[in-house]
């Protein structure tokens, strides 16, 4: 054995030590001003210095604090939140002209008045959610003129008191939309729109073509869990500058209400698109239609994301209608059967894919929406059985560009057969917490892969071609199995004599009782070793 094997053993074999890197490096900070010192003005708050300016942080959060301490004039912000604060006095920061940024989320601030602002002519920054806010005076945000950030969520602020934030750029705020009513102020200068009702409070079952039309330069907006039922086009389709669009959680939208979204990117800058769980849990399993993407092909979209939406089935065709930008997509928690859409696959550009927790269980909600039209499966039953493939056995198309792979969560017992791979440039897979009890493969090719992990598999077999397409494999993760039964047989170290370059190995929590003195003899760069909570100890090394 290579010297750095038994020194690496010797090392990971004492019980004592869990997790040890070589070649750790340590970073130094200046602890007092990590730490902070208490403020001069009040002993419940923390000061953190600017060194070498003037200025400071005022830290006064979980403090217990009733009402609001005086700050002087050299604070730049002031974290109070979660605290017991009821109102702020008018007027109580008209010496703190320097002040640019305030916290007071989670506290219990009833009235904002006409001059509970005063004098913040630099502030940029305010936080007022989680608070009991039922009473805004009209000119409550008329002394912040260079605001350009507010998130008002929890609260009973409401769009009509910012028509005095002509400078905000971005918005966190509920959003209770009734019937044809509309956003009433102009916000030119608003870019990011955050009205998630997994924050706050949203209910918005029908978007039309006017809701909008006051903010029409939104470069990010979050509608995820509105209860959203109905999107008509022309919604979006005037935000020229739009860029990043979330509807996740509306589960009563469903793919065929998003057809009039997609519709209405074309017009948009859209990069990113979030459409997770737009489909109820428990309902009839679904299948994206053509028509449901087509116009996608028209963007410049690089991601998109549809997680949680009991997809079965992909209609021919629609892989084809993906843009040449797209880069990742995320579609886990599905319900995807074998079908000719696989065929397709090779052509998409993407770079990175996440597919992992198919078959996922759920437990049934107790409360669940109620959507404001009939349930319906858009995976007809004749679609449905039109699930097998003329895909050749054991040959797995992936596309061209694919970097990054993850499956990982699938509960179904498995073993990894030989498997055919087509072309791709894998770096990284991780296929960890599936139950792939035996590695057989190989898996070609894996020219290009660098970082491994098949961890928590309860796999108790790995045989000595799994690895053998895999030649520059650099981080190999193999922990919580149970290869204990089979690592012991391999006294000429043949399963891992095709990974020369492997520069960490974690085989920790493998039952292992005993390692061949030559089962790291090809594992010359090796640098970190996990052997932990195995079986053995020094005693038990084989020479």
């Amino acid at each position: 054995m290579h010297p750095v094997h038994i020194s690496l053993l010797r090392l990971f074999m004492n019980p004592n030590l869990n997790n040890v890197l070589l070649d750790q490096s340590v970073s130094h900070v200046n602890t007092d001003a990590a730490r902070g010192r208490k403020c001069y003005f009040s002993s419940k708050c923390l000061c953190f210095s600017f060194l070498p300016t003037p200025y400071y942080n005022a830290v006064c959060s979980h403090s217990l604090l009733y009402a609001i301490p005086v700050f002087k004039d050299n604070i730049h912000s002031i974290d109070l939140s979660y605290n017991r604060i009821q109102r702020i006095q008018n007027r109580h920061f008209s010496y703190n002209g320097n002040l640019k940024e305030l916290n007071l989320s989670h506290n219990k601030i009833k009235t904002l008045s006409n001059f509970s602002f005063h004098g913040l002519r630099k502030f940029s920054k305010l936080i007022v959610s989680q608070n009991e806010i039922d009473s805004v005076e009209t000119n409550t945000f008329f002394y912040l003129q260079s605001l350009t950030y507010l998130d008002a969520k929890q609260t009973k602020i409401n769009d009509s008191t910012l028509q005095s934030l002509p400078f905000l750029k971005t918005l966190r705020i509920d959003f209770i939309l009734n019937g044809s009513e509309s956003f009433s102020f102009r916000l030119l200068y608003l870019k990011h729109l955050d009205l998630s009702g997994t924050s706050g409070s949203c209910e918005a079952r029908t978007l039309t073509e006017d809701v909008f039309q006051f903010i029409p330069n939104i470069e990010d907006l979050n509608l995820s869990e509105c209860k959203i039922n109905r999107i008509y086009k022309g919604t979006f389709r005037f935000m020229k500058n739009l860029s990043i669009l979330d509807l996740s959680y509306n589960p009563c939208l469903k793919f065929s209400a998003a057809e009039n979204v997609t519709h209405d990117l074309i017009y948009t800058s859209i990069k990113i698109l979030k459409l997770n769980k737009i489909h109820k849990t428990f309902e009839m399993n679904t299948m994206i239609k053509l028509s449901h993407l087509r116009h996608l092909k028209k963007t410049n979209l690089t991601e998109i994301h549809i997680n949680s939406n009991r997809i079965q089935k992909v209609q021919k065709g629609v892989l084809l209608h993906l843009p040449s930008s797209i880069r990742t997509i995320s579609m886990s928690d599905n319900e995807f059967s074998w079908g000719e859409y696989l065929s397709e696959i090779m052509v998409v550009p993407v770079e990175h894919v996440n597919i992992s927790e198919l078959f996922k269980s759920h437990i049934p909600l107790i409360h669940e929406e109620r959507c404001y039209h009939r349930n319906e499966s858009n995976c007809e039953e004749k679609e449905v059985e039109k699930h097998i493939s003329s895909l050749q056995p054991n040959f797995v198309p992936l596309p061209h560009r694919l970097k990054s792979f993850v499956y990982r969560k699938r509960l179904i017992r498995y073993e990894i057969p030989p498997m055919n791979l087509s072309a791709n440039t894998i770096e990284y897979l991780d296929g960890h917490q599936n139950m792939f009890y035996s590695l057989i493969g190989p898996l070609c090719p894996l020219d290009h892969l660098t970082f491994l992990d098949l961890s928590d598999n309860m796999s108790s077999n790995v045989s000595k071609v799994f690895f053998q397409c895999t030649s520059n494999l650099q981080i190999l993760r193999l922990q919580n199995n149970l290869l204990g039964f089979v690592l012991p047989d391999d006294f000429n170290g043949e399963i891992l004599q095709h990974v020369p370059q492997l520069r960490e190995i974690n085989l920790s929590e493998n039952r292992i009782p005993t390692l061949p003195y030559h089962f790291f003899k090809s594992q010359v760069s090796v640098r970190r070793l996990y052997l932990d909570g195995n079986l053995f100890g020094l005693s038990y090394i084989q020479d």
